[in-house]
C-alpha cells in the first residue's frame, strides 16, 4: 500500500461517519498506530496485510458520546476488538487474530499476550517475542514472565540466564507465581546465579511451594 494510500484511509478513519471517529489534531496517538497497523514493515509481524486489521478498527462498535475522552474511546475500541477476537478463536482463527492482532497494535496488553500465546504455539518464537515484548510494554507481568522464559531458555539463540533473571524478577514482583517459581529454582540450583538455599527458600515460599 503507497503512503498516499495509506494517508487517505487515515483520513477516512477519522471521519466520523466512517470509521474510528477520532478527531485528527487531537488524538495523533490513535492516528499513529492506525498508521503502525497499516505501514508495509508491520506485514511481517502482523503475519498479513494490514488492511484487515485497520477494518476491524474501524468495524468494531463502541458507544461513546461525541464528548468523550478520546484515550478512553481508544480503550474501549481496544477492549470490543480484543472481547471479539477471543470469541472467534474456536470458530474462526483466522479472523481471531486479525482482531486481537488490532487491538494489541491499540496497547491492548491481553490481546498483544495472546498473539505471542499463539505464536509461540506454532514455534514462531521470533514474533511470539516481539508480541510478549508490546504486552510488557503496556503492563503485563505474565509476558514479563515469558520474556524471562525466552531468555532462560535460548528460544531466540543461546541461553542468558543474567536477562532471564531480570524480566522473572519483574513478573515475580508483581505476583506471578511462575516467575517466583523460575527463580527459586535458578537459586536452588546455581543456575546462573550462585547457588543459595535460603534465597531460593524464599522465592519458593512466595509461591506456597515446599522446599526441602
Amino acid at each position: 500500500m503507497k503512503k498516499d494510500d495509506i494517508n487517505k484511509l487515515v483520513q477516512y478513519f477519522t471521519d466520523s461517519e466512517n470509521g474510528l471517529g477520532i478527531n485528527y489534531t487531537s488524538d495523533q496517538y490513535a492516528i499513529s498506530k492506525i498508521r503502525k497497523v497499516l505501514l508495509p514493515e508491520k506485514e511481517g509481524l502482523a503475519g498479513n496485510t494490514g488492511g484487515g486489521y485497520a477494518t476491524h478498527i474501524a468495524d468494531t462498535d463502541v458507544s461513546i458520546n461525541s464528548d468523550a475522552d478520546p484515550n478512553k474511546y481508544s480503550r474501549d475500541k481496544a477492549n470490543a476488538l480484543y472481547q471479539t477476537g477471543i470469541e472467534h478463536l474456536d470458530k474462526d482463527p483466522k479472523s481471531a487474530r486479525e482482531y486481537l492482532i488490532a487491538a494489541a497494535f491499540l496497547d491492548h496488553a491481553d490481546a498483544a499476550f495472546e498473539i505471542g500465546r499463539l505464536c509461540e504455539a506454532d514455534n514462531d518464537n521470533a514474533t511470539a517475542f516481539e508480541y510478549y515484548s508490546l504486552a510488557a510494554d503496556n503492563g503485563s507481568a505474565n509476558a514479563e514472565y515469558k520474556i524471562g522464559y525466552f531468555y532462560k531458555t535460548g528460544k531466540l539463540g543461546e541461553p542468558n540466564p543474567e536477562m532471564a533473571l531480570i524480566w522473572y524478577k519483574k513478573a515475580a514482583n508483581r505476583g506471578v507465581a511462575e516467575a517466583q517459581r523460575a527463580i527459586g529454582r535458578m537459586f536452588e540450583e546455581g543456575d546462573g546465579v550462585a547457588k543459595d538455599a535460603i534465597i531460593a527458600k524464599l522465592w519458593y515460599l512466595k509461591t506456597g511451594d515446599s522446599f526441602q
